[in-house]
């Protein structure tokens, strides 16, 4: 169940709560969207039975759904939210197949165009960070990926050639 108060009064908004099935996050639009001045959340569940993952975008004061999504193999969701809510950033983690690695995408979801469109970025490393510029529609991400180690030699150093590249963050 997801329930919103109004914290002058900590009464609740429009008198109940909406029910959610599962629900494991949320997050607010930080501004009202489109002519109608919608105020906006988005919102996921993950995979329950017969059931996918879900992400939906919800329209805060009906309680509608304005769009939803059903994904696969999620692992986790967190949502990015542009400062004047014209883009929301859906991060989806997932475990590899062998479950020993993590996998990222981003879905970038245009909000107020007309059927809100979603661009895809899959990343075969893990994003471990997302950031929207201050005041703009341009974003940063800091990603993170583990190299193959080198082959140890007889003497248990590493190959030739030198060491293997060290694994660490890459910032795009």
């Amino acid at each position: 169940t997801l329930s919103i108060y109004d914290s002058s009064t900590c009464s609740l908004v429009g008198k109940k709560s909406m029910s959610v099935p599962g629900i494991a996050d949320f997050a607010f639009a930080p501004a009202s969207v489109g002519n109608n001045d919608q105020q906006l959340l988005a919102l996921w569940t993950p995979e329950q039975q017969n059931q996918t993952a879900r992400v939906c975008i919800v329209n805060d004061a009906t309680k509608e759904i304005v769009h939803n999504r059903s994904l696969f193999n999620v692992f986790r969701v967190t949502f990015f939210w542009q400062n004047e809510a014209n883009f929301l950033c859906s991060k989806i983690e997932r475990l590899t197949k062998n479950k020993k690695a993590m996998t990222s995408s981003l879905e970038i979801y245009r909000i107020s165009e007309k059927s809100m469109p979603i661009e895809v970025l899959d990343f075969k490393e893990t994003v471990l960070n997302f950031a929207w510029e201050p005041k703009g529609d341009r974003f940063a991400i800091v990603s993170y990926f583990e190299a193959a180690p080198a082959p140890p030699t007889a003497a248990g150093g590493a190959a030739p050639g030198g060491p293997a590249a060290p694994a660490g963050p890459v910032v795009m």
